[in-house]
């Protein structure tokens, strides 16, 4: 939760500069005393990191160098505190759940609405937690039936990534 005299520093990290300046400038709207540092590989990712306590990381699942998952897991046993809100243009039904296992607090589409990407940075700011509507039916289909639905779901993280 974040109380209004602390100030929310955000991170994005997409390698695709109309995504980071577009979402810097959806949060300026949202928070507009924060900061909003952007990169665009993903080397650059945990040197930014290093550097600065930033409050959320919005992070795409892809980039040209690979994809993000073993990372989401490294920030989160470096940076355990830190909100992590993936935001990607892959199916979200493929992805979201072994991101949220990875140690993310949040998935949204890049196929999203503006509100609705606002909805899921005021809830992960608010609440430590942003679940689409395709996340909740994901997790309640595998608790209730204990078992996944897609057969995708079946593939190592490793076959996922080829």
């Amino acid at each position: 939760m974040n109380d209004n005299n602390t100030p929310l520093n955000f991170f994005v990290a997409d390698d695709h500069r109309i995504i980071t300046q577009s979402m810097s400038f959806i949060i300026k709207g949202l928070y507009k005393n924060c900061e909003v540092e952007k990169v665009n590989t993903l080397g650059e990712i945990l040197k930014a990191l290093k550097k600065t306590n930033f409050s959320v990381l919005i992070l795409d699942v892809s980039f040209p160098e690979g994809n993000t998952l073993q990372l989401v897991a490294t920030i989160r046993n470096l940076y355990p505190h830190l909100k992590i809100l993936m935001f990607s243009g892959h199916d979200e039904e493929l992805y979201v759940l072994r991101y949220l296992n990875a140690g993310a607090n949040g998935f949204i589409s890049k196929l999203s609405t503006e509100e609705e990407i606002q909805t899921a940075i005021i809830s992960l700011v608010d609440t430590g937690k942003y679940l689409s509507a395709v996340a909740k039916d994901l997790i309640a289909d595998s608790f209730m039936d204990k078992k996944s639905r897609n057969t995708i779901d079946k593939l190592s993280d490793r076959e996922l990534e080829i």
